[in-house]
């Protein structure tokens, strides 16, 4: 899940899946190297992690097959 989305923002919509209860894990993606503030509101709502949109594919996939 993107963080900076055209319309709604990843932690808006994270806010949003919450109050619908809907429980999705959810790894977000930021073009930001600082991920402080960010990660601890994902976190707060459930994101299972947030990564750097400078990942590589090897990384993705293993961020990926820890929260499955």
């Amino acid at each position: 899940l993107d963080l900076c989305m055209p319309n709604m923002d990843g932690i808006s919509f994270m806010k949003a899946m919450d109050s619908r209860q809907i429980v999705i894990p959810t790894i977000l993606l930021t073009e930001n190297n600082d991920v402080t503030v960010a990660f601890k509101h994902a976190l707060e709502l459930g994101a299972m992690g947030i990564i750097s949109k400078c990942i590589s594919i090897d990384e993705l996939l293993k961020a990926i097959k820890n929260i499955i």
